[in-house]
């Protein structure tokens, strides 16, 4: 093991214990435009109980008929929440939802707080313990669930621009697919110069308002996670480019995640980390708060200990197929549906390189009877000199099936070898010898 493998591997293991001894905090709820914020007094932010937090947000978000609410409850909320009539006023203007999941946080009721006037959050959600881990559990599947309602709900067309964007619309929008598909969608990520571009802004930016601190110039620049640089640009792209790419009805839902893989490589104290919630908040606060009359975004920040893995899907496999609306009180246990190879049908290639992300670079759109759907390649590593096969809807799956058939095959025809070799050496055994070998091992009388 030479000495740059040896301190990955020590950096990770240090990471490891200290996620570990990372104390539980409270889920923050923050939205904007920022007026909504000032419903309570500051440092004086109400903290409601994981089930409270479900119904408040069920009802902001507009899918509250597949939840059985209790008003007199949802009464109590907004007097604990201490709402007025300025953000029912607020809430009456029709704006895109923007709902943002940001994971990896260590303390997110301060993830704004180093912006020049601190953000409180709207509401937070009481941390957990013994007592409400289920209760976590319940509201960690409601985040899940959230695209899914609302394709339940609404006559809402999906766009998976990746795995963390979604956009659900009510038509088709030609042209934010298209942006999307040209910056994002043809080339590897890695090495997408439009896509670094993006980035390269989003730093100059941040240098020119923290240009008084050269540790921040430093940090930033030693920022190198493509997990992050890519998740960032892209979110930057959706945010910034309002114009023709959205209508009032649409919902943009994203779930952020590359901060846990920064803080999984460098650490809870290191400046990398830290420097990375600084530049997303910041780069959050600056879009929303510019486009305010366009969005009416929820932010809901999620401590290191607790992460949205993934939203659950409810794949529409044919777009020409439409839910009815407005379904009462649905099972939302039936709703979701994973989906698989069969599944994955696209009315044309450019939804098709959309939906699966260009079939994760490990395939192409083909054609297949009335539809396009992924056709995988295999992939070969020049380092371990090996051959990976790809499967699934978006060719994102390890294809295990030729080395299971090889080892299978082997395992039959040693079997097949060894009971031959066997059965041979006991026939050989039970054969008579020839009459002359047989004369010479008959044991001759002595004469003594």
């Amino acid at each position: 093991m030479n000495l740059l493998s040896l301190i990955s591997l020590v950096t990770f293991l240090s990471s490891l214990v200290e996620c570990v001894n990372v104390n539980s905090n409270n889920i923050a709820v923050f939205s904007f435009p920022i007026k909504e914020n000032k419903s309570s007094a500051v440092g004086d932010v109400p903290i409601l109980k994981d089930d409270q937090a479900i119904l408040k947000l069920a009802d902001k978000f507009g899918i509250s008929d597949n939840y059985n609410l209790n008003y007199d409850s949802l009464d109590n909320l907004a007097l604990i929440l201490g709402q007025d009539e300025i953000e029912e006023n607020v809430d009456k203007i029709d704006r895109t939802k923007v709902i943002l999941i940001v994971n990896g946080i260590d303390d997110p009721s301060n993830f704004f707080s180093k912006e020049k006037d601190k953000i409180e959050p709207f509401f937070e959600i009481k941390k957990i313990d013994k007592k409400n881990h289920k209760d976590r559990h319940d509201f960690v599947k409601f985040l899940q669930e959230i695209p899914s309602d609302y394709e339940n709900l609404y006559d809402l067309t999906p766009n998976m621009l990746s795995n963390q964007f979604k956009i659900l619309q009510i038509e088709d929008n030609s042209f934010l697919k298209k942006n999307w598909f040209n910056y994002f969608g043809i080339k590897n990520l890695n090495s997408n110069d439009k896509l670094r571009s993006i980035w390269e802004s989003l730093k100059d930016s941040f240098h020119l308002e923290n240009s008084d601190s050269s540790l921040a110039k430093r940090s930033i620049d030693r920022i190198t996670d493509e997990s992050f640089i890519n998740e960032l640009s892209q979110l930057n792209f959706l945010l910034d480019n309002v114009h023709n790419n959205y209508n009032q009805q649409d919902i943009v839902i994203v779930n952020l995640k590359s901060i846990t893989s920064i803080f999984k490589k460098t650490g809870l104290n290191s400046n990398t980390y830290d420097m990375s919630k600084r530049i997303l908040s910041n780069l959050i606060n600056k879009s929303l708060n510019k486009n305010f009359n366009k969005f009416d975004s929820t932010i809901i920040v999620l401590p290191i200990d607790q992460e949205l893995t993934d939203f659950k899907e409810y794949h529409k496999i044919n777009e020409k197929i439409k839910h009815s609306s407005h379904l009462k009180k649905r099972s939302l246990s039936s709703s979701s549906s994973s989906s698989s190879s069969s599944d994955a049908c696209f009315l044309s290639e450019e939804s098709c390189l959309l939906s699966t992300s260009s079939c994760s670079n490990h395939g192409v759109c083909s054609k297949v009877g009335n539809c396009y759907s992924c056709v995988c390649s295999a992939s070969y590593n020049k380092t371990t000199k090996s051959t990976t096969y790809w499967q699934g809807f978006n060719c994102s799956k390890k294809d295990v099936s030729v080395e299971f058939n090889l080892f299978l095959w082997f395992t039959i025809f040693m079997t097949i070898a060894l009971v031959a070799g066997i059965k041979l050496m006991f026939s050989i055994g039970n054969e008579e010898l020839p009459g002359v070998l047989t004369a010479a091992t008959i044991a001759k009388k002595s004469n003594v």
